[in-house]
């Protein structure tokens, strides 16, 4: 799950790892002792980990943000491997399709208005709006492309 400044606590994180799910937040500055003083101490390493509550670990990245030239810090459950800062930017950036799909389902399709009051109404309902975004993106796709072999 990736979350942006979302409220950061125990039980959050406590029910991603009862779950066995990754999570990466985008913290606020005071989302507790430790996060601010990672933020505040530029000088420190981009990366740290530290326990929250008595089990859980958590690793920090700090990211600097040239386009509005400012650091942000996000917590994750990822392995080390993971914990680059351009591939924990590269996988946040990922959170702005989702939310974009999400308003198209709801906004676009209404698919908090329907039609059926039968459940199998309701999912035919369901599935032929998720068919019709899927295709209407394939043919959008289809169009912006460039011809194989042209300039």
């Amino acid at each position: 799950m990736i979350y942006d400044r979302l409220y950061f606590g125990v039980r959050l994180v406590k029910a991603h790892y009862r779950r066995g799910n990754h999570f990466l937040f985008r913290l606020k500055k005071n989302a507790n002792r430790e996060i601010a003083a990672f933020f505040q101490d530029p000088a420190r390493p981009t990366t740290a980990t530290f326990m929250l509550g008595e089990k859980f670990e958590v690793n920090l990245v700090r990211i600097f943000d040239a386009k509005n030239r400012r650091h942000d810090v996000f917590a994750t459950s990822l392995p080390i491997d993971f914990l680059k800062p351009h591939l924990i930017a590269k996988l946040y950036r990922l959170r702005w399709e989702v939310e974009t799909s999400f308003l198209e389902l709801t906004g676009i399709t209404k698919a908090e208005q329907w039609h059926s009051k039968s459940v199998n109404g309701i999912l035919q309902e369901l599935y032929a709006k998720f068919w019709l975004i899927n295709y209407t993106k394939l043919q959008i796709h289809a169009q912006t492309q460039k011809p194989r072999g042209s300039i």
